[in-house]
């Protein structure tokens, strides 16, 4: 269902309501707003004596909202445009920002964020209308990067059309746009992506990381107490982090940063919000279920913060893995799935373990060692060895 535009919404930081008028827009230029009154005068009746309800509120908001409309018409000298149709760019990269961006992950909202300020510099702020797929192509193919990288500024920018055709509508009721231009790409313009993009780490390179995670933050004598004790905490708090990566082969930020103790049982993980929308169980047995049940409670969540991307730099840099490319943290997923394929473990379980909707997709993730693979043949040879 298309999404109506707020008129009215409250600004928590200056525990204010505040309007925003759509109707007094002007082309090119943002929807005007107006400080409506604080969240106590709406909140309260007069002399504080009663508590308003929800409905009682947008009563109360309601004139309020009109007077400073009547103002603003006055001010503004305001004459209606009479084509409104055109929709700029910045404009609907606004809207999506408010409604849409917060439905993604962390990860992807930066992501998504970046690659709108890029299509912005690149197009300008032109009609939303007038752009079409031959001329995003164009500028996507001149792009100096990786396939993979390409088709995700080229989503990015679809994802923002789709919102114009199901989110947001003008004031007369219609969609911003009746299709998305960018759907429907032809087969000769897809760009293939490479098979196996991901590092997959060694299990030498795999102890150095976890004895590395130990020690992240570094503990001085000289520090207060108060600092000591903190930085222990953090170390714990990371080491079990990469621990558990390694272990479940579970994503960072949608996955492991939105665990919480509820979703822990004592032997098994429950993984709430997947990418592909399904729970997830995940057994725990050994030394992580020792460093899960050893680990202390300081809040609902298993994990202190919801941003890792500094200590992970960190322990990248202090590792000192000799990659042609920086090591990531969804690396670490592809270690484990490829760990548990030399094992012997069957595709459709690895599938069922690390959350893959498809056997294929756990191929896409695989990158067998060439030392496994000298110790697959020596296995072969010994079995072939017919006296």
């Amino acid at each position: 269902m298309p999404q109506n535009r707020v008129d009215i919404y409250p600004d928590p930081n200056r525990r204010i309501w505040v309007g925003r008028f759509h109707d007094l827009k002007e082309r090119g230029k943002r929807p005007p707003k107006a400080d409506l009154c604080t969240f106590d005068e709406a909140l309260y009746t007069k002399n504080r004596r009663r508590r308003r309800s929800d409905t009682e509120i947008l009563s109360y908001l309601r004139p309020l909202f009109e007077e400073k409309r009547a103002n603003l018409i006055e001010e503004l000298n305001f004459i209606p445009e009479e084509n409104i149709d055109n929709i700029l760019l910045a404009d609907a990269i606004e809207e999506f920002n408010e409604y849409n961006l917060p439905k993604y992950s962390a990860t992807w909202q930066r992501s998504l964020k970046y690659y709108l300020e890029f299509w912005l510099k690149e197009l300008g702020n032109i009609p939303i209308k007038s752009i079409t797929q031959k001329k995003i192509l164009k500028i996507r193919n001149k792009m100096e990067c990786k396939n993979s990288n390409k088709n995700r500024y080229y989503s990015g920018l679809s994802a923002l059309l789709t919102s114009c055709v199901l989110d947001h509508e003008d004031d007369d009721g219609n969609a911003y746009l009746d299709v998305n231009p960018l759907h429907g790409l032809n087969k000769l313009d897809k760009l293939p992506e490479e098979e196996n993009y991901g590092i997959a780490l060694n299990m030498k390179q795999i102890e150095l990381m976890l004895k590395n995670s130990k020690a992240i933050m570094n503990i001085r004598k000289s520090d207060p107490d108060k600092l000591q004790k903190l930085n222990i905490i953090k170390n714990k708090d990371f080491h079990l982090l990469i621990h558990l990566a390694l272990y479940s082969g579970a994503r960072g930020d949608s996955e492991l940063i939105k665990l919480k103790w509820d979703d822990y049982d004592g032997k098994k993980l429950r993984f709430r919000k997947t990418k592909n929308k399904h729970e997830r169980i995940c057994p725990i047995v050994g030394k992580v279920k020792a460093h899960l049940d050893s680990t202390a409670h300081y809040s609902d969540s298993i994990f202190l913060y919801r941003d890792y991307r500094r200590k992970w730099k960190k322990l990248v840099q202090k590792s000192k893995f000799n990659f042609n490319r920086n090591l990531r943290f969804h690396d670490l997923r592809h270690s484990t799935v490829t760990f548990l394929l030399e094992n012997g473990v069957p595709h459709m379980t690895v599938a069922s373990i690390v959350g893959h909707s498809s056997a294929k997709m756990v191929k896409h993730y695989n990158q067998i060692h060439p030392e496994h693979l000298i110790e697959s043949m020596k296995t072969i040879d010994k079995r072939l060895n017919v006296t």
